[in-house]
């Protein structure tokens, strides 16, 4: 399995849904233990859907970069017009 599809099926609200429900909570502390970590139902597509999932997951990640950078821009823009605007 490739740590990036790992990685990223840990991510999940399937995953999170899954460790929550199977964790002991004591004092604002939850604990997994190992048997009930290895009992998570990882699925587990072939290698070649793996790799393409990863390369779908980067260029999603690519495309988030610079929607988040152009936001940013874009906000200071607009920040620096209103500025200019009201002096």
């Amino acid at each position: 399995m490739l740590p990036y599809f790992l990685d990223t099926v840990l991510q999940t609200n399937y995953a999170k849904a899954f460790f929550q429900k199977a964790a002991k909570q004591t004092t604002n502390l939850a604990t997994i233990n190992k048997t009930q970590l290895s009992s998570f139902p990882v699925p587990v597509p072939s290698i070649q859907n793996q790799i393409i999932f990863c390369k779908k997951r980067e260029q999603i990640q690519v495309l988030k970069n610079k929607y988040e950078q152009s936001k940013y821009e874009l906000e200071n823009v607009f920040n620096s017009v209103l500025s200019e605007s009201f002096q």
